[in-house]
């Protein structure tokens, strides 16, 4: 028959942020809710912040406020979020701050560590 299709974490990210002049954005807070109990969750941050690695062990629910306290980010930083867990397909959401705005992007990422099936998010 063959093996079953692995499942995809349905866990949500949500973003707030507070604009301070022309493209510089100040994180106020960062939550990835519905994570399955034992999801990987890995924040990386490309000019702005330092890498970030956080193991959701109990509770569906994680918030990272305080990595990012006080810190302001310039037009061109990109914040990535990784949620994974084994066998499962996991998440991938990508926020790229610009001059006026800040563009998410929302992937999959299968089972072998391949990203697809990106959208704007």
């Amino acid at each position: 028959m063959g093996k079953p299709a692995a499942r995809l974490i349905d866990a949500d990210v949500k973003l707030k942020v507070r604009l301070f002049g022309a493209g510089t954005f100040q994180i106020l807070s960062l939550r990835v809710s519905k994570a399955e109990k034992g999801a990987r969750i890995a924040i990386k941050c490309k000019r702005g912040c330092s890498l970030q690695r956080v193991s959701v062990l109990r509770g569906r629910t994680q918030t990272f406020d305080t990595i990012f306290r006080g810190r302001k980010f310039r037009a061109g930083s990109v914040l990535e979020i990784r949620i994974t867990k084994a066998q499962r397909v996991g998440r991938f959401v990508r926020y790229r701050i610009t001059r006026s705005d800040i563009v998410g992007t929302e992937c999959r990422i299968t089972t072998k560590g391949k990203l697809t099936g990106c959208a704007p998010k």
